[in-house]
């Protein structure tokens, strides 16, 4: 099997990824249901491992336990013990597990599974939450989103995402063609507009019947306390979606933006680098900016003239 093996730098002496797992992904058409269907392409490792996790074929184990074993030993230092990535959901079988131990027998080299050792791994993963979002006049996901939303589902993160139409319903697709469960959907006031996968929902209350902008910015402000970090996609214009950013900037938590006019991504982790996003709008967008800041001061903390 050909594999692309990329190191990967950490406190550790060596780290491997040991190839892709999606390679390309593209829109083909809508089920009965209207729900996207994508044709993706996977490297030979990644289709094993996709058939495993996802289609619960066990019978890949051993071909795969084969290509990371012969890896292992051919570029790894003497191993001692294997602990495995800890499952973020709960399952009869983890496949990971499974999949641990069929490396060790090959490699001969003891599985650790103290699941105690988990328990606080675990916690540290539920911790990092994406907060994902965009304009609403993005309706379409571009193939770089996909790859950026593919490596948040490999690692099990959870999402929290908003009801609108747009890049909203646009990702819910996405994440709903994939069969994605760790998403959570959130609305202002008592109903959600899409929930294309029928996850569960946060009904944030809402004192106002009126369905002005900050009736839905109450959603939107909760998700970004309650995230660790955003993924963005941006038409340019959109207040709203730099509401967003700004909201994230303010607590400390990395934005990465995708700017569908340029198809480039930008990631934010400072108020400088917001300043640098900001300076590049138009006048009518950053006036838009301000004023809705201003009015959301009593909710956050006080936006900085500076910011803006």
């Amino acid at each position: 099997m050909e594999i692309n093996p990329t190191r990967i730098p950490g406190r550790w002496s060596k780290g491997y990824s040991l190839d892709l797992h999606t390679t390309k992904s593209e829109l083909v058409g809508h089920d009965g249901h209207g729900h996207p269907r994508f044709e993706s392409k996977r490297s030979e490792l990644g289709e094993l491992v996709y058939k495993l996790k996802f289609r619960r074929n066990k019978r890949v184990i051993p071909e795969i336990a084969e290509v990371v074993g012969s890896f292992a030993e051919a570029y790894l230092p003497k191993v001692d013990l294997i602990i495995p990535a800890p499952p973020s959901t709960s399952r009869t079988e983890q496949p990971v597990i499974l999949l641990a131990r069929a490396i060790g027998e090959r490699i001969n080299v003891p599985v650790s599974e103290d699941i105690g050792a988990y328990a606080n791994a675990n916690a540290q993963s539920a911790m990092m939450k994406i907060f994902i979002g965009g304009s609403r006049r993005i309706s379409k996901i571009r193939p770089e989103v996909h790859r950026r939303l593919d490596a948040i589902l490999e690692q099990d993160l959870p999402i929290v995402i908003g009801d609108a139409n747009g890049a909203d319903k646009a990702v819910q697709q996405y994440l709903a063609a994939k069969s994605y469960q760790h998403v959570e959907v959130f609305c202002s006031g008592t109903r959600c507009r899409n929930n294309v996968g029928n996850w569960p929902t946060r009904q944030v209350s809402v004192n106002s019947s009126r369905r002005d902008f900050d009736f839905y910015a109450a959603k939107d402000i909760q998700m970004a306390r309650e995230s660790s970090s955003g993924l963005m996609m941006w038409d340019g214009e959109s207040a709203g979606t730099l509401m967003n950013v700004l909201r994230l900037i303010k607590q400390n938590k990395k934005v990465e933006i995708f700017e569908a006019p340029t198809g480039r991504f930008r990631e934010l982790k400072s108020e400088s680098e917001w300043n640098d996003l900001i300076s590049g709008c138009s006048s009518e967008v950053r006036l838009r900016i301000q004023k809705l800041s201003a009015a959301e001061r009593e909710v956050l903390n006080p936006v900085q003239a500076s910011l803006l």
